[in-house]
């Protein structure tokens, strides 16, 4: 087994698009959109106190990370076993066999909060493809993008013509513009955000989970056949007693 931790190994690194360093880079699990120490949107009076119009702070705008919950739990696990592990080591007959059904115990537990988290990531991925489909992405039968390219390209063009536009403008033309042009560029951010998430997610993140659930599967095999050989030695053991 690789790691007794049952969160994808690769979930913050490993493979990626590449887009996020052109626009924004993506972090683990789940994208993060603002910070909650931010607050943008307070606009201070011009001084002088000529204006009894209030000031006006926006909403601040955060996400709940959708994986908070299990990976809570994975890394409980995963800290139990590796204790328990290291336990092993100075144990021998019912106390080892002891050990080895607490570890079998978790080794289950983990791999079904693994397969929790599996079906959150693939949740995740189905709200993404859906926003994705809603922009033009197509999909091939594996679930990878099939227009990658093209749809990059029509996304990109589009804003750079809002833009252009914007450039053309006389100053005062520009004021009343420029909430499109922030609009378009945000949704363009947004376009990235999403092609890169999900392609991590489709690629890397459940594969993990996938391979973490596999490692779980083999270690507890590793287990019972240690618990077994236990057992049959203890047998031996008090067996060769009792003819003493």
């Amino acid at each position: 087994m690789k790691s007794k931790d049952g969160s994808a190994s690769s979930s913050s690194g490993g493979k990626t698009t590449g887009l996020s360093s052109s626009v924004k880079s993506l972090g683990t699990g789940s994208s993060r959109k603002s910070s909650v120490s931010s607050f943008s949107g307070y606009k201070p009076s011009s001084g002088g106190g000529s204006s009894n119009k209030p000031n006006k702070i926006d909403p601040i705008e955060s996400e709940i990370d959708r994986y908070h919950d299990v990976d809570v739990q994975l890394s409980l696990i995963s800290n139990d076993l590796n204790e328990l592990d290291k336990q092993k080591e100075k144990l021998f007959g019912k106390d080892l066999i002891k050990n080895l059904n607490e570890q079998l115990q978790l080794l289950n537990k983990q791999i079904d909060v693994t397969n929790q988290k599996i079906k959150i990531a693939q949740n995740e991925t189905q709200e993404l493809k859906d926003k994705l489909s809603n922009s033009g992405v197509q999909f091939n039968a594996d679930g990878t993008i099939s227009n990658y390219s093209q749809i990059y390209e029509s996304q990109l063009n589009y804003v750079n013509s809002i833009i252009s536009k914007y450039n053309s403008m006389s100053a005062s033309a520009q004021e009343n513009y420029e909430d499109t042009v922030e609009k378009a560029k945000e949704d363009f951010e947004n376009f990235v955000e999403n092609i890169d998430r999900y392609d991590e997610l489709i690629t890397d993140t459940i594969p993990g989970l996938e391979e973490n659930i596999q490692d779980a599967i083999n270690e507890r095999i590793d287990i019972q056949i240690e618990k077994f050989d236990m057992e049959i030695e203890i047998r031996l053991n008090m067996a060769e007693a009792e003819r003493d």
